[in-house]
């Protein structure tokens, strides 16, 4: 299973826990154990919670580090726009799923 297609079994099995459905059917559907999707629902529901809550003093500039990079800039120019590391633009990227341009993404 590739990590995109564990993805999207994981937002599933969130999705069916949170309709109702219970931990043995989602089981018995994906071939998983029951505790797996335990597992997997605790640790995704969990990691939406601290997604929700944590925010840094750059967050409000992460869809401009996205939008930017999006037309081309590389990590350092962006940061180094914004007076921030290349550890802060990176993981803003990373935080929105964006893989990297080869080497480009960290380094010029």
């Amino acid at each position: 299973m590739t990590n995109i297609q564990q993805k999207e079994r994981n937002k599933e099995i969130v999705k069916l826990r949170n309709d109702g459905v219970s931990c043995q059917e989602i089981a018995d559907k994906f071939s998983i154990s029951k505790q797996r999707v335990t597992e997997i629902y605790n640790r995704e529901t969990t990691r939406d919670l601290i997604k929700r809550e944590k925010k840094t003093k750059w967050s409000s500039h992460y869809p401009n580090f996205i939008k930017e990079y999006k037309e081309g800039s590389v990590i350092q120019e962006i940061a180094k726009k914004y007076g921030c590391s290349t550890r802060t633009v990176f993981m803003a990227l990373k935080k929105e799923g964006l893989t990297g341009r080869g080497r480009q993404m960290l380094f010029v």
